[in-house]
């Protein structure tokens, strides 16, 4: 068959347009499987965000949920001799728990109270000797001590201390310490400061604990409670020796030479009973 030159050219302008037309149809159909990628690849990536935005909405709404639970404020009585909130307390005031005595291992009152800021505690010998309270530079009988509410500054002494050896510390439920004068609610002797010692109730069934201690300078103390509460009565039973060999009071130097020292010893037995009874609701005897 005889092909002219001009037929060979419209030949293959023909075959030229039609692989272009291929191509770009190759080309359209590519882009649309890429676009079509591409915004499925958007859709799970914006459906990974709203689920990751919503987590954190879920863990606020989970924080605002557990924070709406009521906590009760801290009550204290000494400042105003009636339970109200401490931060509605204008006077400073310390208070001092049985889980602080516990967890710092107070020995004695005494020990407790070096803890309270402005305080300065002196204790004049070795264990259970008489025990001197300052408060920011006032006398010893210018600070006022309460047990329960009830005034127990001696009279009798030269500085009307009080002997806090008669106090277990094992006994002790909460120490308040109100510093500053507060004559207004305790009269002349409270100029210093006011420590009021809480001893402990009974509540709930009956129980009895047994404690035993052993330390050095031949130190032995054994302690027996027994406390429990029975319709709207209470009841708190302590039973409690300590002996000790002690340490002497008199300081070296004015020891003679050659001669040995007297160890002060101190041995006492301490028995405490608490009876309390709550007719009422806002009454407690």
């Amino acid at each position: 068959m005889f092909f002219s030159k001009k037929s060979h050219l419209l030949i293959e302008r023909r075959c030229r347009s039609r692989r272009a037309s291929l191509s770009s149809e190759q080309f359209i159909r590519g882009s649309r499987s890429t676009v079509g990628r591409r915004s499925r690849a958007t859709t799970w990536i914006a459906i990974a965000s709203a689920t990751l935005i919503a987590v954190p909405s879920g863990a606020e709404e989970i924080s605002v949920e557990s924070s709406s639970h009521t906590v009760l404020p801290e009550i204290v009585v000494t400042a105003t001799r009636i339970a109200t909130p401490k931060e509605q307390v204008a006077s400073s005031i310390t208070v001092i728990t049985t889980e602080d005595i516990a967890r710092r291992q107070h020995r004695s009152i005494g020990d407790a109270l070096r803890t309270v800021p402005s305080l300065s505690v002196i204790r004049s010998g070795g264990v259970g000797k008489n025990i001197s309270i300052f408060s920011r530079g006032a006398r010893a009988n210018h600070t006022l001590v309460l047990l329960d509410g009830v005034e127990m500054n001696d009279p009798s002494t030269t500085d009307g201390r009080m002997n806090f050896a008669g106090v277990s510390i094992d006994d002790v439920e909460r120490i308040e310490v109100l510093h500053g004068p507060q004559g207004t609610l305790y009269g002349s002797d409270a100029i210093g400061a006011v420590i009021n010692i809480f001893t402990k109730h009974g509540s709930g069934t009956s129980k009895t604990s047994f404690m035993l201690e052993g330390g050095s300078f031949e130190t032995l103390k054994q302690a027996l409670n027994l406390r429990g509460s029975e319709s709207i009565f209470d009841y708190s039973l302590s039973l409690e020796r300590m002996d000790t060999r002690g340490i002497s009071a008199l300081p070296t130097r004015f020891t003679p030479v050659g001669s040995t020292k007297d160890d002060d010893g101190f041995n006492d037995t301490t028995f405490s009973v608490n009876l309390g009874a709550k007719p009422f609701d806002i009454v407690s005897l």
